[in-house]
């Protein structure tokens, strides 16, 4: 591994002279302004008299795969993860990091589009919210793969990767969520085998995405939320489909476990972020 500084006079290097192009640091200020105005919406969203509570259309498309209210808690840390982003991507230290404007565009649509999934849900457009929320669990991947790859290398920190990681995790989760929704709207229901056969496969898939992206990212945050989604899953099982209540706990466990290795393995292999120049984000490795 080798660490090339490139020389300030080098054009390439012009924005690490701490002036950041207009058009730039609009977008920033412009990104922070959608997530305020979304987490306002979802959260004011109930009270209007139009539609339906989510709660109220979740209880209408109940199924084995719906989790406990508990779980839906993970928004206040997906949004607070957000705004924190978006306030820390103004911060002078951050100005000359493009990875805050690549990924800018994709975290304003997906804001657009979860209010956009709020408003769908709340009028009982389950097959509508389904396609909505596919669209924003496209672009939580394009985000954590781009986060990914530059802490990968050297250019980032971890903590940037944490608003992505359980976006990304939890809109795995919703989006099997949703589908299971949309199968009851669309009548395709049967008997408790069926059921549990639904529940189950959908567990395997959120359970093998949990695994599968957190090794290959050393990400722990993604099984850890597939584990804490699986638990609420046992919680609201257990009282009527004891069979998908138990795998709900196998795969909560099997996630749990790991999490922790990988952040155990994160905490003990950290590769630290270059500081180059004092900038962060300007090192290349080779």
């Amino acid at each position: 591994m080798a660490i090339t500084l490139r020389s300030p006079f080098d054009p390439t290097t012009l924005p690490t002279l701490g002036v950041l192009p207009a058009p730039k640091l609009a977008s920033r200020w412009l990104t922070l302004v959608v997530v305020v105005a979304a987490i306002a919406y979802s959260n004011l969203a109930d009270l209007s008299s139009s539609g339906s509570d989510i709660s109220t259309v979740s209880r209408r498309y109940d199924n084995a795969f719906t989790p406990a209210p508990f779980a839906f808690a993970i928004w206040g840390l997906i949004y607070g993860s957000f705004l924190a982003h978006s306030v820390v991507a103004l911060l002078p230290s951050r100005r000359m990091m493009a990875i805050y404007d690549r990924i800018a565009i994709p975290l304003m649509l997906a804001n657009i589009l979860g209010a956009a999934w709020v408003a769908a849900f709340r009028h009982d457009m389950v097959v509508l919210s389904l396609l909505v929320i596919v669209a924003m669990l496209v672009l939580a991947w394009q985000m954590l793969e781009q986060v990914s790859r530059c802490i990968d290398t050297g250019r980032a920190r971890f903590a940037l990767s944490v608003p992505f990681a359980l976006f990304f995790a939890w809109m795995c989760v919703a989006t099997l969520a949703n589908l299971a929704a949309a199968r009851v709207a669309l009548g395709w229901t049967g008997g408790s085998l069926v059921e549990f056969a639904w529940a189950a496969g959908m567990l395997v898939v959120a359970t093998a995405i949990g695994l599968g992206v957190g090794a290959h990212r050393r990400q722990f945050l993604v099984p850890a939320v597939v584990a804490w989604a699986a638990a609420a899953i046992a919680v609201a099982a257990a009282p009527t489909h004891t069979a998908v209540a138990t795998a709900a706990v196998m795969a909560s466990l099997v996630s749990g476990i790991a999490a922790v290795a990988l952040a155990v393995h994160r905490a003990w292999f950290r590769e630290p972020a270059q500081l180059v120049s004092g900038v962060l984000g300007t090192a290349q490795q080779g």
